[in-house]
């Protein structure tokens, strides 16, 4: 357990209590996603309770909770999931950087630290090739003479990518780049 402190209130980290469950199911209904599919009901609803019993139960997967004056305020449990995940898998060829942190008020991203979002957490599948797509980011940044070149390439074969908002990346180098990145 940690305690964290500021001015306005202590938060103490612990290992989530079935207890806690209700409360952490009101934080995920009051994410953009969750809202969608979570449901708020009294007495909590028996699924998320066998949610909560299966993700105790598998080995290395602690789901944390942030408490502040008895109030569960956050919940984590991407870490060990992802460290589940890669004692399962050996990708250990495609692992550039082994700093990572989860935040959740971020879009995944690669540098300078490759930062994931606990929405993941969930899907296997996904928690894992965000983790992997993010570090082919480190593997083309430690190879830049060859990543611009394959970009020149890639821009004789296909002129004026598409860039911006759902068009593509930030730039045009950019989407470029995640077409070598999604090749790989």
């Amino acid at each position: 357990m940690s305690t964290l402190s500021s001015r306005s209130a202590r938060v103490t980290v612990r290992p989530a209590r079935r207890d806690d469950v209700p409360a952490v199911v009101r934080l995920l209904a009051d994410d953009v996603l969750g809202a969608q599919r979570e449901r708020v009901e009294a007495p909590v609803a028996a699924v998320y309770l066998k949610a909560f019993d299966e993700m105790a139960a598998q080995p290395g997967n602690t789901l944390l909770v942030a408490v502040r004056r008895d109030d569960v305020v956050g919940c984590h449990q991407t870490r060990g999931r992802l460290r589940r995940l890669l004692s399962t898998y050996d990708v250990s060829s495609w692992i550039y950087t082994k700093t990572v942190v989860v935040d959740e008020r971020a879009v995944p991203f690669s540098h300078p630290v490759l930062t994931l979002h606990p929405r993941h957490a969930k899907d296997d599948e996904l928690l894992l090739s965000t983790f992997l797509h993010e570090q082919l980011h480190w593997f083309f940044a430690e190879r830049q003479e060859a990543t611009e070149q394959a970009i020149a390439d890639l821009r004789k074969r296909f002129p004026a990518a598409p860039f911006g908002g759902r068009a593509g990346a930030r730039d045009e180098t950019s989407t470029y780049l995640h077409l070598l990145v999604c090749y790989l």
